[in-house]
């Protein structure tokens, strides 16, 4: 008789958007940043966690989802750089369902590199270093996160990808294209477009 083999439902988090606010210590060499992730899940279960993957340099001190607070666990990933935050959701998430989750973290910066550097010279944070919060990276087999980011720094002469905007606390920069968050500051000359080319 034939018989019929079943696929077993796998959860698969797809981030939608990145809301990142964040607070440069140049005295304490310090990143005070509280990351939103908007992720939905494109797999073919109920996601009851949300995994997302960080610098393990960075120290987190709490996470909520949907604005509540919520409970999570902190592994360390086979790759030294990375930690993984598995974030207890309140309530299962049907596929093609959404979810919202903040994770309030402070990352030092022991001594600068290529990826990410605070000097009162000038201060980087690439998509390289792992500084922001994000369920794939480079290593994961789906490839790594992009997504529309909304990004508000609180120091000046701040370079992102996206719109500028004024911000109380600094600048901010709205980007609608995919990509992935970033900021580099230091002493810039600006030099404005026209048409198609006008911002930065």
């Amino acid at each position: 008789t034939p018989a019929s083999t079943q696929t077993p439902a796998t959860v698969i988090w797809q981030v939608t958007s990145f809301d990142l606010s964040v607070n440069v210590q140049q005295t304490e060499r310090s990143l005070n940043t509280v990351a939103t992730i908007n992720a939905m899940n494109v797999g073919t279960g109920p996601g009851r966690t949300l995994s997302v993957r960080l610098n393990s340099k960075a120290s987190v001190k709490s996470v909520s989802v949907g604005g509540a607070v919520a409970t999570f666990r902190q592994h360390k990933e086979t790759r030294e750089e990375l930690q993984r935050i598995e974030i207890s959701l309140p309530a299962p998430v049907a596929p093609n369902g959404s979810v919202t989750a903040a994770v309030t973290y402070t990352f030092p910066v022991e001594s600068n590199t290529g990826l990410m550097a605070i000097s009162p010279i000038a201060t980087q944070f690439l998509p390289g270093s792992l500084w922001y919060p994000t369920p794939n990276t480079y290593y994961s087999v789906r490839g790594v996160d992009t997504a529309p980011f909304r990004l508000s720094v609180n120091l000046p002469n701040v370079v992102s990808a996206g719109i500028e905007k004024p911000d109380p606390s600094g600048i901010s920069f709205d980007q609608t294209l995919y990509g992935q968050p970033f900021f580099v500051q230091g002493d810039w000359d600006k030099m404005e477009g026209t048409a198609d080319g006008k911002g930065i």
